[in-house]
């Protein structure tokens, strides 16, 4: 669940995502999500599944990602009209890798893509991507053995991308966008979990064009309340 707060052009709006069948599909998801990465990385890797210290690799996801992640193939047709084919893709990738000779620092990128068909606008493509980092928080001395599966951390990210519209009203902007993030990773090994954190996260993030051809600029402050990451 998401719960957003987001600046536009100085109007403020909240944004509350709770539809019963929304959450009914998201825990579902979100489960056989866990469940699964669990199992596969735990059975790859099942004779030091439990030395944390050898961790690199992260993958972040929210509810969100799970949920929305589709790829579809449709075909329709309007009265007096042909018939029309559509792809639609959501795609959202986070990954990123800890430097073994400075663990508290872990560096990656963020992917997100968006394939869509819209009444009125209609085809429209969204893309984008983003290099940053986390700083791990572990203990109050530096020379404390950093346990990314229940850091602390602070993370800081920027990109690029880019809003497609090709409708009759054709539509190509270039954006620019940072965020920064403050969170909390809490391991859930003793719940049987495997691999996995619970990592929920404040976030505020910026997106700017330079083009002013949908958006002048957008400001968000996000609770991220139901994401995970799985590291090994």
């Amino acid at each position: 669940m998401l719960f957003e707060i987001n600046l536009h052009n100085q109007f403020l709006c909240k944004k509350l995502y709770s539809q019963k069948g929304i959450v009914m599909k998201t825990i579902f998801a979100l489960a056989a999500a866990v469940l699964m990465g669990s199992i596969t990385i735990n059975t790859a890797n099942a004779q030091g599944a439990g030395n944390t210290a050898n961790y690199r690799h992260m993958v972040e996801f929210s509810a969100d990602d799970l949920v929305q992640t589709t790829l579809a193939f449709n075909r329709s047709k309007d009265a007096n009209a042909q018939a029309d084919n559509d792809t639609q893709l959501r795609l959202n990738l986070n990954y990123a890798y800890a430097i073994p000779a400075h663990r508290r620092l872990q560096v990656g990128g963020k992917f997100n893509y968006l394939k869509q068909t819209l009444p009125g606008p209609g085809d429209s493509e969204n893309y984008g991507a983003k290099v940053g980092g986390y700083y791990n928080i572990s203990g109050w001395n530096r020379t404390d053995e950093v346990d990314l599966m229940n850091s602390a951390y602070i993370s800081a990210f920027i990109g690029f991308g880019w809003n497609n519209s090709y409708g009759n009203a054709r539509v190509k902007d270039e954006l620019t966008n940072a965020e920064m993030a403050i969170g909390k990773r809490m391991d859930l090994t003793r719940w049987g979990v495997g691999h996995v954190t619970y990592s929920p996260e404040v976030a505020f993030t910026t997106i700017n064009s330079s083009t002013s051809a949908s958006i002048d600029y957008t400001q968000s402050i996000e609770l991220r309340l139901l994401q995970f990451s799985v590291l090994w």
